[in-house]
């Protein structure tokens, strides 16, 4: 999906948009995940799916990418600090969904993450 630079916010929300980004940002915002694991925590989301959205946020440098060499491969991806600050973001567009929908059922792991204290949280759409 490149970007087209004619404006970089509807830019930045075509990639938000993109099926399974936030859902994955969620996940990379509690810590290091591996392949497999997202595929646990996300209902829905196919192998093929997440390599391009793990390819797309690797290039625009808000996810790396880490291989450890032994049997079986081991891959673990984190946030990078520019992936950070769309943690940031999401945490911003949380508080203000919550004041439009008004009754919200779930604690999302970004809200904690933003703060940097992971606790209890409850996100209906997670595993």
């Amino acid at each position: 999906m490149p970007l087209k630079n004619l404006c970089p916010i509807n830019d930045l929300l075509n990639l938000l948009a993109a099926k399974w980004t936030t859902e994955i940002l969620r996940e990379l915002s509690m810590g290091p995940v591996r392949t497999r694991a997202f595929l646990q925590h996300i209902p829905g989301l196919t192998m093929k799916c997440l390599r391009q959205r793990l390819v797309i946020l690797e290039e625009f440098g808000y996810v790396n990418r880490q291989e450890f060499h032994q049997r079986p491969l081991k891959v673990e991806y984190t946030i990078t600090d520019k992936g950070r600050k769309l943690i940031g973001l999401l945490s911003q567009v949380k508080q203000v969904a919550d004041e439009i929908a008004q009754s919200t059922q779930c604690t999302c792991p970004v809200e904690l993450a933003d703060k940097n204290a992971f606790g209890e949280f409850e996100c209906p759409s997670r595993r």
